[in-house]
Parts: C-alpha cells; sequence; structure tokens
C-alpha cells in the first residue's frame, strides 16, 4: 500500500500536479499500518499521497 502511495506521487510530481487524496480503502489501510507498527514499537509509515 506504501508503495503504490510513493508511486503515486512520484508520478503525480513529474507531470506538476497535486497527489490525489487517500480514498477509504487506502485510508483504512494506513491507519492499519500505524496501529501495527505503534503496538510493535516501530517507526510510523510515511506517506505523502495527501500532499503535506
Amino acid at each position: 500500500m506504501l508503495q503504490e502511495c510513493r508511486q503515486h506521487t512520484e508520478e503525480s510530481a513529474k507531470l506538476d500536479i497535486p497527489p490525489l487524496p487517500l480514498n477509504a480503502q487506502q485510508t483504512s489501510q494506513l491507519s492499519e499500518l500505524l496501529q501495527n507498527s505503534r503496538q510493535k514499537g516501530k517507526q510510523k509509515p510515511s506517506c505523502s499521497c495527501s500532499g503535506t
């Protein structure tokens, strides 16, 4: 999921357009990743799909 997000962001940058916001499924997946990483004490995954 994160790889797809990064790829989309890179493609959008090449076209000089902002990336699309996360859809409901992507938001759910990212939330799950963050919760799992927090429980395991790992770093939070980073994603710039929302352009922030």
